[in-house]
């Protein structure tokens, strides 16, 4: 695929697990790491697509990855991040992804939006690069898998989004929009994307067909008095964590819950300063927001703050371990180029984790609970063991 095409040493590799398809029916084959680049990511990348390929055509393809890349992964001390370059503009978001494989533990990827204008795909695990999705023309503020991991969305101030086939990176469909598009997130289902920005509207968009996507519009507006648009806010940050419920914050200080089978007006929670993240959590029904000078937990089903601190210092993202410390908050510096461990019980800093060289503005624990994934302004993505984010010494 174009993707995996500039690296020229993978042809050797390449040629091995090609030959493996032509004897798909019976023949196993040993994919080794002698012969491909020194960078972990060529091998991974080929052993990505061809493991997915087995499933998608339902071959009896049985590919041995020899792990030996997994043993040569960098190893540092805890406190030591691994760091994924490759981008060459402030990286500003970041979602993990975990898909399940047959007969093996699940697919983690990384998938981070940047200003370079160039969204990129990593392995989750080691942040070893895997492909670049390269079409836009402005900054990327969002990027998002699908829950197979399949699909990509962006989302660009070139006014477009697109919807990319996450395993080639080929560009299956742009959306067309008036102003700058900042969020792009998909349908629990994956038959539609809420794509919303500048022009203060938010789009359902139907996937179904490729080629004319269909379109029907919830106007992001202020009150349900002011339809005409007079009042509208550009919309910041989206989620749809459930068919029937899509979230979105902009910087009027208002969480909006959106019923997608309607287009009423949305039931709304205001909150103390403009809004920059948002995170659901595990149980579905707590809503975690980084709003600058502030970090609050609304509940969803209340549509009411559950509670909130004040935070020393302008943040820009915030994030939970999903498997960790109900307690225990990680926020991202918007002025410094430190991340923050915080107690919302206390509103406490517990730890902090130096090593980027500018603000913050992503943090993303993996499902597992086992990595926590930081984008900066210097351009680089740090991958953070669970043990430096949470040292024993501070968890009393």
């Amino acid at each position: 695929p174009r993707l995996l095409t500039p690296r020229s040493a993978l042809a050797s590799c390449c040629c091995q697990c090609v030959s493996s398809l032509a004897i798909a029916a019976s023949v196993s084959t040993d994919c080794t790491r002698g012969q491909t680049s020194p960078q972990n990511s060529a091998h991974t990348c080929i052993c990505i697509a061809l493991s997915r390929l087995e499933v998608r055509l339902n071959l009896p393809l049985r590919v041995r990855c020899t792990k030996e890349h997994e043993q040569k992964t960098r190893t540092m001390p805890a406190a030591l991040p691994i760091v994924c370059p490759g981008h060459a503009r402030p990286v500003v978001s970041l979602q993990f992804r975990e898909v399940p494989f047959p007969g093996g533990p699940p697919d983690l990827f990384l998938v981070s939006a940047c200003h370079d204008k160039k969204p990129m795909l990593r392995r989750g695990e080691t942040g070893d690069w895997v492909g670049t999705f390269e079409g836009h023309k402005g900054a990327v503020w969002d990027c998002e898998l699908n829950a197979d991991a399949t699909l990509a969305a962006t989302a660009s101030a070139d006014s477009s989004a697109r919807v990319w086939d996450a395993i080639t990176g080929k560009s299956l469909l742009t959306l067309e929009h008036t102003r700058v598009v900042r969020a792009a997130v998909f349908d629990p289902e994956g038959g539609r994307l809420c794509t919303g920005g500048d022009d203060k509207v938010l789009r359902l968009w139907s996937l179904e067909r490729s080629a004319d996507a269909e379109e029907s519009e919830m106007r992001s507006t202020s009150s349900s008095q002011q339809m005409s648009g007079t009042s509208q806010v550009q919309v910041r940050k989206a989620l749809w964590p459930t068919p029937n419920q899509l979230i979105t914050g902009g910087v009027d200080k208002v969480v909006r819950q959106w019923d997608p089978r309607t287009n009423e007006q949305p039931r709304t929670c205001e909150i103390p300063n403009e809004i920059r993240d948002l995170e659901i959590q595990p149980d579905g029904n707590t809503l975690l927001v980084a709003a600058k000078t502030h970090v609050v937990e609304i509940d969803l089903a209340a549509n009411a703050v559950r509670r909130q601190i004040t935070t020393a210092r302008d943040v820009d993202c915030a994030c939970k371990n999903p498997v960790g410390d109900e307690d225990a908050c990680v926020v991202g510096g918007a002025a410094d180029s430190r991340v923050y461990v915080l107690d919302l019980t206390t509103g406490k800093e517990c730890n902090e984790l130096p090593g980027h060289h500018g603000p913050v503005h992503a943090a993303r624990f993996a499902p597992a609970g086992d990595k926590l994934a930081t984008g900066s302004d210097d351009s680089s993505i740090r991958l953070w063991d669970v043990a430096a984010v949470f040292p024993p010494e501070s968890a009393s």
